[in-house]
């Protein structure tokens, strides 16, 4: 089967294409993840201009991903406020600007 040539390469998932709804265009799409596809949220390989082009890279990070980034940003925060956060400390009044949960 060869791939479809085409002037621009597609920016909806090909999921959201064949069911000709409106795709959010990140991957994966906020239809796929409603649906339970987000594994299956992928767009279709083209060839542009004499280039196979394939725009499966995931362009917005998971809901777990964030969170981990999350953790780890919070734990940096603590680390550098237990290390220089006396000084700053002072430099501001004594007031921590960063809530602790």
């Amino acid at each position: 089967m060869s791939m479809r040539r085409t002037q621009r390469a597609p920016q909806s998932c090909s999921n959201c294409t064949k069911r000709k709804v409106k795709c959010t265009k990140v991957l994966p799409c906020t239809e796929c993840l409603d649906r339970g596809l987000g594994s299956s949220c992928r767009r279709e390989a083209v060839v542009v201009k004499g280039r196979v082009v394939n725009n499966d890279t995931p362009t917005a990070p998971t809901k777990d991903e964030l969170q981990m980034e999350n953790v780890r940003l919070r734990n940096r925060i603590r680390e550098l406020e237990a290390r220089g956060g006396q000084e700053h400390q002072a430099e501001i009044g004594g007031t921590s600007l960063w809530r602790r949960q």
